[in-house]
C-alpha cells in the first residue's frame, strides 16, 4: 500500500465509478434523502436503501456498513446546502460529495462508504494519479 500515497486499509479497493451526477439526482425529484450518521453515505432512492441494508448488520435501513441513518424530506434543501457549502467536502468539494452517493462508491463489487470527507479526497487523489 506504500506505493499509493493517502491510501489506507480504510480505502484500499475503494474506486469512485460516477455513475449518478448531482444535475441527475435532481432531475428525478426526490422526497427523500437518506445519509449515514457515522459516515459519509448518502442516497436519494429508497431502493438503495434494500441493497445497502441488506450487506448490514440488521434489518433497519442502513448504510452499506450497517451504520445507523438520518433522513430529510427537504431533498432540495439538502442538495442546495451542499452545492453552497462544498468546501465542508474538502479539497474535492462536490467531487467528494457524489463519490458518497451510493451509486458511486463501491469495494469490490458491493456498495462501500467511507467515514470521512478525507478518505474521500485520499481514493479521489491516488485515481488522479
Amino acid at each position: 500500500m506504500g506505493e499509493r500515497s493517502g491510501v489506507t486499509e480504510e480505502t484500499d479497493g475503494v474506486t469512485i465509478e460516477r455513475n449518478i451526477t448531482l444535475a441527475e439526482v435532481r432531475a428525478c425529484k426526490p422526497d427523500m434523502i437518506w445519509y449515514g450518521a457515522t459516515t459519509c453515505w448518502w442516497t436519494h432512492d429508497q431502493g438503495d436503501l434494500r441493497e445497502a441494508g441488506r450487506l448490514g448488520r440488521h434489518e433497519l435501513p442502513s448504510d452499506p456498513r450497517g451504520g445507523v441513518l438520518f433522513q430529510t424530506d427537504k431533498p432540495m434543501d439538502f442538495l442546495a446546502q451542499a452545492e453552497a457549502n462544498a468546501e465542508h467536502y474538502g479539497e474535492h468539494g462536490l467531487e467528494a460529495f457524489m463519490a458518497a452517493h451510493h451509486r458511486n462508491c463501491r469495494r469490490g463489487l458491493r456498495p462501500w462508504c467511507l467515514r470521512s470527507w478525507q478518505e474521500y479526497g485520499a481514493v479521489l487523489d491516488a485515481e488522479k494519479r
